[in-house]
């Protein structure tokens, strides 16, 4: 699972990283959030919330650009690690959060063992009140567990619990140029 020499340890199953070098899996991945942040200000969102946020990289571009943003991480570190833009908060047990209008998730997904990926889903769902965009996998986390699904796979899953894949919004994600942007999904709640 991870390296003895490692001072980070992935919380298995649950999808996140823990101890004094986990920063090191929360990286700065410029163009990728850059294009997360320009496509949801060009959706005239005011709020969103970012599930899974590290860092709070994402959370702090939102609210340079003028959108109200949380962030949230399962790791126990999350405030400090983020300098206290993103609090602790484990989204593979029940949550009761206020709503935001979309909810992002990069990278998280993938890390979260099958038993506990309907429960975060069902968060995902009940913290957005107009859509979801998400990278499941594929992402840092060398030293992790992985479940990999399909794009065809991904838009079943999230569909059962009530959001609808929205292609054109997708596609205008995965064209743009950039690592990782070929792994955004774009969901509407319907």
């Amino acid at each position: 699972m991870y390296s003895k020499s490692d001072n980070a340890r992935h919380h298995i199953t649950r999808g996140y990283y823990t101890g004094n070098h986990s920063l090191l899996y929360y990286p700065w991945r410029s163009k990728l959030h850059q294009t997360l942040v320009e496509f949801l200000v060009e959706e005239k969102l005011t709020s969103v919330v970012d599930v899974g946020g590290g860092a709070g990289n994402v959370t702090r571009l939102l609210m340079s650009n003028g959108i109200f943003a949380s962030c949230y991480d399962g790791n126990p570190d999350a405030q400090e690690i983020s300098n206290g833009t993103c609090a602790t908060l484990d989204f593979t047990k029940h949550i009761n959060i206020p709503k935001y209008e979309f909810a992002t998730s990069l990278f998280v997904g993938y890390y979260i063992h099958p038993k506990y990926q309907d429960v975060f889903a069902r968060n995902l769902y009940s913290i957005s009140s107009k859509g979801l965009v998400i990278i499941w996998g594929r992402g840092y986390m060398e030293h992790a567990d992985r479940y990999e699904k399909s794009q065809k796979e991904l838009v079943s899953f999230f569909e059962k619990f009530g959001f609808k894949f929205h292609k054109i919004k997708t596609s205008r994600l995965q064209t743009q140029q950039c690592e990782y942007c070929q792994q955004f999904l774009v969901f509407m709640k319907i």
